[in-house]
């Protein structure tokens, strides 16, 4: 199994008997961030419950937010080679100019007799496969400017995580038509809304009631105001 994935400074560890499919994309309290151009320092440690066998280790990030693995530039951690250790090396970021919560894929495979690489959707006897949320920032690295209305958490969402109902307000937004959108991780729309504005303020509401549980993306658009901000359902 994946025992722990270290990409710069973020950490994520799962313990043993973790085989298979394992999707974290719930845990939304301390995403990964990740800005266009960037490399990234990666260790990936596999876990073995007897000998230890070499594997194949990819890393996959859905930049483009398209529901896919497949784009350019997709394949963002690659060795080339299988080990029976840790095996380090760096995550390479392309240009990008989506921004919001989107998809990362870590991979572990047998290597076995001949066996190739994985493929982001293939289905293997041994190995495993993770499932983790990441935040895609187009804006410039360590910028010390003041957070604009298009940085997370500039919307209220409450209650967090919610259970039948969430409501939504989005300060400092000018008077006018507004458009709400709110996705999965994978891309798919769960709900819209549209309306109109009267203040600096726009509140409203919608029923998450039959939504599974785990994490998705609200997304604002009033005038050229943009705000998102994470919606947590039980």
């Amino acid at each position: 199994w994946i025992a722990s994935v270290t990409i710069g400074n973020w950490v994520a560890s799962s313990p043993a008997g973790g085989g298979g499919y394992q999707d974290f994309t719930g845990d939304a309290a301390d995403n990964l961030h990740l800005y266009p151009q960037t490399n990234e320092d990666v260790e990936i440690v596999p876990g073995f419950s007897a000998l230890p066998y070499k594997e194949y280790f990819r890393i996959f990030i859905d930049f483009n937010m398209d529901g896919d693995f497949n784009d350019f530039g997709e394949l963002a951690f690659n060795p080339g080679w299988a080990t029976d250790g840790p095996v380090n090396g760096t995550l390479f970021v392309p240009d990008f100019q989506s921004e919001g919560l989107s998809r990362m894929r870590i991979m572990m495979k047998y290597k076995g007799s001949g066996n190739p690489p994985p493929q982001p959707c293939e289905t293997f006897e041994f190995g495993q496969v993770e499932d983790y949320c990441v935040w895609l920032s187009p804006g410039p690295v360590g910028t010390t400017e003041n957070p604009s209305p298009s940085k997370i958490n500039d919307m209220l969402v409450y209650p967090r995580p919610a259970r039948d109902r969430v409501w939504l307000q989005a300060p400092a937004m000018e008077a006018g038509p507004w458009r709400l959108e709110v996705r999965d991780v994978t891309g798919c729309l769960m709900q819209s809304q549209e309306g109109t504005a009267a203040s600096q303020t726009v509140f409203t509401e919608f029923d998450v009631s039959n939504w599974p549980s785990g994490a998705y993306v609200a997304v604002l658009e009033c005038g050229e105001n943009r705000v998102s901000a994470i919606v947590m359902k039980r």
